[in-house]
């Protein structure tokens, strides 16, 4: 089942241990994410283009744990994330979105004649 924008962000802040379990996002915490920033993070540095999922609310269930990890490192400083652990979950998150896209892509073997002069 695709994610919302306020899933992704509701997930971010239970990730940040800013929301409890079964609670959801107020206002002025929605209003700190730019999900549409984090999609072009990652379109920036090559790895994958989910702005139009972003934005029509469509995200795939797959990316959905690693984009919200990404999200609450991009924006945990306004909840208290030191830059060491901010470091470190973005790392972790594009490692993890890294692995997702690198399964979609097909596998081809490729073959090489020895060449003979």
């Amino acid at each position: 089942m695709a994610k919302t924008q306020r899933q992704i962000i509701d997930e971010a802040l239970r990730t940040l241990n800013a929301l409890a379990a079964g609670q959801t996002a107020e206002a002025e915490d929605v209003a700190r994410f730019d999900l549409i920033s984090v999609a072009k993070y990652l379109n920036g540095r090559r790895i994958v283009d989910l702005s139009g999922e972003i934005y029509s609310d469509d995200l795939g269930d797959e990316f959905f744990l690693p984009f919200a990890m990404l999200a609450a490192a991009m924006y945990g400083k306004h909840y208290g994330l030191p830059l060491a652990e901010a470091a470190a979950m973005k790392a972790d998150a594009l490692r993890d979105i890294r692995a997702i896209v690198n399964r979609a892509k097909p596998v081809i073997p490729l073959q090489f004649e020895r060449m003979t002069y």
